[in-house]
């Protein structure tokens, strides 16, 4: 058995070879292997008879009526195809569409170069022939008797005779994409442009950068493969203009910072690019003046459609904060303060301990106003405070005071003595307050010519609540003022010398009214007596 089984394996090629012709895998796929059917001599071709759809002439022809294929199934077997009705042989005289109905008709080998087309029924087997005995030359199906069939003619898959090229017009402000085929077949040229079908010639805008296009071309035949075109095509940029106007950076040192703008002068449509130390950054650009000169560099970028983009770059210092003339900032000592509990280490006394890096830290469950005692190294006329910001303000802003009062204590040793109020403000942020984190903010006291030693901060509102509490922190606060420069006997401090300062020196001697130390030792001898009464009267009399 294993035998007879190996003998069938070595015969099947043997026997695929003595058919006649080369099997068509499918009638859509190349090459396709076309040939005459030639039976009883008679050749076998396809039209639109009375009786038949499959009629044979004595006279032979290469026109599509007369050639097949021959297309093996899955099944195995062998069917029939016509060029021209672009159909499957059904029953010898009429087509179909579906290879599986034709399967009736099939080929099996007869020998000697020929092949017979045949079809079984109730284990009979029938076989095509054709003869002119009715004149029509119709097809005939026999038993047992049988004519051979003969293919003649071999026609491999025809190949374009043509070439496909792609060609790219360039005009003034757009580019026109022709996909041409040169043969003189009957065809279909096509075009895919960024993976979409477009029309053949395809318009293209240029624009102010080139592009790159992903071009398919196409051209489809009836009965040949298609030619295909895969390729990239670069459509050249409109060229640039220069702007005719120049840029212009305007620079604005203030007395806290230092302002930036940068702007283009000329007719054209444009837009503008700001960047300081190679970071974007807004147009006017603010910077705020510390205690050291900073360095910065400044890049000004200025583009416009079609047009050749402008820079200007350059440096610039930016210099550091000088306090005003006899503007003196004063170490702080801190005597109390209240509220809640500080969270760890962040006392009241980080307030004024000259480090940004720390803060006085508080949160209250239920709100209540809170303070902090300040206590310089010397007696000063207050002209202003700084407040600095805590570490991490720019992500928690509620902790920010929002309203304040500064007050001012002469400084006799007396606390029973009445505070003085120096400056109230209802809205930080509006008064300059901002939420960058570890920054100064300045604040200005007006109207005050008078010495005090002892400050009093006085928060009286948050700007939020923060996860239910009340937070507030604040890195640093430090008083900014000078020294007492009072006229020659004024002791009230009203900018004037005349009989009411006797009055108030007097008071301040006999301890009615608390001692200004500077504006009451008149004759400058570190002592404040009766002394200083008779040379402040020597002044008003001008002796």
């Amino acid at each position: 058995m294993k035998k007879l089984l190996m003998i069938a394996m070595l015969l099947l090629p043997m026997l695929a070879q003595a058919l006649p012709f080369e099997t068509t895998p499918s009638p859509s796929t190349y090459p396709i292997h076309w040939y005459q059917l030639k039976i009883n001599g008679m050749y076998l071709y396809s039209c639109d008879g009375q009786w038949t759809d499959v009629e044979a002439s004595p006279t032979a022809s290469t026109t599509d009526a007369y050639l097949w294929c021959f297309v093996r199934t899955s099944s195995g077997k062998i069917v029939v195809y016509n060029k021209a009705e672009r159909k499957y042989m059904r029953l010898g005289y009429s087509f179909t569409d579906n290879m599986s109905n034709a399967e009736i008709n099939y080929v099996e080998e007869g020998g000697n170069n020929t092949f017979y087309i045949c079809f079984k029924a109730e284990n009979t087997t029938f076989y095509l022939d054709y003869d002119s005995d009715n004149g029509l030359h119709s097809p005939s199906w026999k038993m047992h008797t049988f004519t051979a069939i003969q293919a003649l003619v071999q026609e491999e898959a025809p190949t374009p005779t043509g070439q496909l090229s792609l060609n790219l017009e360039v005009f003034d402000d757009y580019c026109m994409l022709h996909a041409v085929y040169s043969g003189s077949e009957e065809c279909t040229v096509s075009l895919n442009v960024k993976g979409r079908p477009v029309n053949n010639p395809y318009r293209i805008t240029r624009t102010y950068v080139d592009q790159e296009l992903d071009v398919i071309a196409t051209v489809t035949f009836n009965d040949m493969d298609p030619l295909v075109e895969h390729t990239t095509i670069v459509v050249p940029a409109l060229p640039a203009q220069e702007f005719t106007g120049h840029i212009e950076v305007e620079f604005t040192e203030n007395e806290n910072d230092c302002m930036i703008y940068a702007d283009y002068i000329g007719p054209e449509t444009y837009s503008l690019k700001f960047y300081v130390n190679g970071v974007e950054a807004d147009n006017p650009y603010t910077i705020a003046r510390t205690n050291v000169d900073q360095h910065i560099t400044v890049k000004v970028r200025v583009e416009g459609r079609g047009r050749i983009p402008l820079e200007l770059e350059d440096e610039y210092t930016i210099p550091k904060y000088v306090e005003p003339d006899l503007d003196l900032t004063f170490i702080i000592s801190g005597l109390s303060g209240s509220a809640g509990d500080a969270e760890g280490s962040n006392t009241f006394s980080k307030l004024y301990d000259n480090n940004p890096y720390t803060k006085w830290f508080l949160s209250m469950d239920t709100w209540r106003p809170f303070f902090i005692d300040l206590r310089c190294s010397q007696s000063c006329v207050p002209v202003g405070y700084v407040m600095t910001t805590g570490d991490d303000t720019n992500t928690h802003p509620n902790r920010n005071p929002k309203a304040w009062k500064i007050y001012g204590l002469v400084g006799t040793g007396d606390w029973d003595e009445e505070w003085e109020l120096l400056a109230s403000v209802p809205n930080g942020a509006e008064a300059g307050l901002g939420t960058s984190n570890m920054t100064e903010y300045r604040f200005d006291i007006d109207g005050v010519n008078k010495e005090y030693r002892f400050f009093r901060f006085e928060v009286l509102e948050l700007c939020g609540v923060e996860n239910g509490k009340y937070v507030f922190q604040l890195a640093e606060f430090r008083v900014r003022g000078h020294a007492y420069k009072a006229l020659p006997g004024d002791v009230n401090g009203d900018s004037r010398v005349n009989v009411s300062d006797v009055s108030a020196l007097i008071n301040m001697i006999l301890g009615l009214t608390a001692m200004n130390q500077t504006a009451a030792d008149v004759n400058g001898d570190g002592r404040v007596n009766v002394s200083d009464v008779s040379a402040l009267i020597n002044i008003i009399l001008g002796i």
